[in-house]
């Protein structure tokens, strides 16, 4: 059980008034389209289905790891540019008392609201 809408604009009386939040899917996969395969020197390659031929070839293990890091901090930053939603979203969709408790929700929003010395 969550708090009331009463209860939530009592916490923070600015969001009582918030909009729906817009969910977004995240899909981090060098393999889509496509799979990896060990070739018979060891090495690792990619088959892309897309073009019906090899994409990548010669990979090392390390190599392909870094190939998925580097399609996940692509996709991070896509996230970050394109799809943020308002904060107002985080306050409205969170349930205090089902999975997180008044006291540290409340804490957990002091810290957001601090600035970091990173």
């Amino acid at each position: 059980m969550g708090l009331t809408p009463h209860k939530k604009a009592a916490i923070r009386p600015e969001y009582s008034q918030r909009p729906a939040p817009i969910k977004v899917l995240i899909k981090i996969s060098v393999n889509m389209g496509g799979f990896i395969a060990r070739q018979p020197n060891g090495l690792l390659c990619r088959f892309s289905d897309t073009v019906g031929c090899v994409s990548h070839y010669n990979l090392t293990d390390e190599e392909f790891i870094e190939l998925c890091a580097e399609k996940a901090r692509e996709d991070a930053r896509d996230v970050i540019k394109n799809h943020l939603q308002p904060f107002d979203c985080v306050l409205a969709e969170t349930e205090v008392g089902e999975n997180i408790e008044e006291d540290e929700w409340r804490q957990i929003l002091k810290e957001m609201n601090e600035k970091r010395e990173d």
